[in-house]
């Protein structure tokens, strides 16, 4: 704890492989998350950070600075990330 505030990290290891897709999985406080470790291709990561919401920020329509959201979403629904 530092400056009022708790990090809490976990490492586990998933089996990897296309046959254990669907049963690759993490637990956490009761909810059950999927992972596909299906690496027969090329790895797709996406990376996020803010999106727009910075000091000074908050004055533009929602809609617009949500657009990255829509195209990485669209992205994803292509082609899981």
């Amino acid at each position: 704890s530092r400056y009022g505030l708790l990090a809490i990290r976990y490492t586990f290891t998933l089996p990897t492989g296309a046959d254990v897709q669907k049963a690759a999985w993490y637990e956490l406080e009761g909810t059950r998350y999927v992972v596909n470790t299906a690496y027969d291709s090329d790895l797709a990561i996406a990376f996020v950070s803010c999106n727009g919401q910075e000091e000074g920020d908050r004055e533009r329509p929602e809609e617009s600075r949500n657009v990255l959201w829509a195209r990485l979403d669209a992205a994803h629904a292509r082609k899981p990330l």
